[in-house]
């Protein structure tokens, strides 16, 4: 979902205030939670499920989502209509770099002894594209995809929504101060997280 709402919202942001200077890193959250503590950055929008008890970090839920098995069209399973555990473990799986309980209940989903993840990528467009050119099969929320999916470029396999799925949210620096410009973007985020459709003028 942050790979979808972050665009939108920065484009709001540059229209209302052009004379602010805005920097986007794409990076896990590990990097991005270094460069926080590091006051590289003043915040970030990330998964949040494995930074919620950090005592350096304010934390905000912003959105959840269920989490989908998408794949290239015309893949061998993009048929199926029954897939099977063992099925899905046949194909590659690419993904980023994975929530600790999210890559638990993915080894009951891809049942093998290899490794789990064949393919690793943290930036998701990169992830598509690959997913595009390839057998692999990925996760990601609805939203994220709905480009792809509406050309036809990716499918969703008939297999059940993968909860807990995403669930993402803003990231501070605990009692430290922000700058009017952060305290902006903080609040022109939180209104478009709510209502996805708002545009702020």
């Amino acid at each position: 979902p942050a790979a979808d709402l972050l665009p939108r919202v920065l484009g709001q942001f540059n229209q209302r205030y052009p004379g602010v200077r805005v920097r986007l890193e794409i990076q896990h959250w590990v990097a991005l939670r270094r460069q926080l503590l590091a006051e590289e950055l003043e915040l970030f929008v990330a998964d949040i499920r494995e930074l919620e008890d950090d005592p350096l970090l304010q934390v905000e839920p912003l959105q959840q989502e269920p989490s989908l098995l998408f794949c290239r069209a015309g893949h061998p399973l993009s048929k199926q209509q029954h897939l099977t555990p063992a099925q899905l473990a046949e194909y590659p799986l690419a993904s980023f770099r994975l929530p600790g309980v999210i890559e638990q209940m993915l080894h009951g989903t891809f049942p093998r002894d290899t490794p789990l993840i064949s393919l690793e990528c943290d930036n998701l467009d990169v992830l598509k594209r690959l997913v595009m050119n390839c057998d692999a099969l990925s996760i990601a929320s609805q939203s994220t995809l709905a480009a792809e999916l509406a050309r036809g470029d990716l499918v969703l396999l008939n297999w059940p929504k993968l909860m807990p799925g995403t669930s993402f949210g803003l990231v501070t620096r605990l009692q430290r101060p922000l700058s009017p410009a952060a305290i902006a973007f903080i609040a022109m985020l939180k209104a478009t997280a709510v209502n996805p459709a708002a545009v702020a003028h």
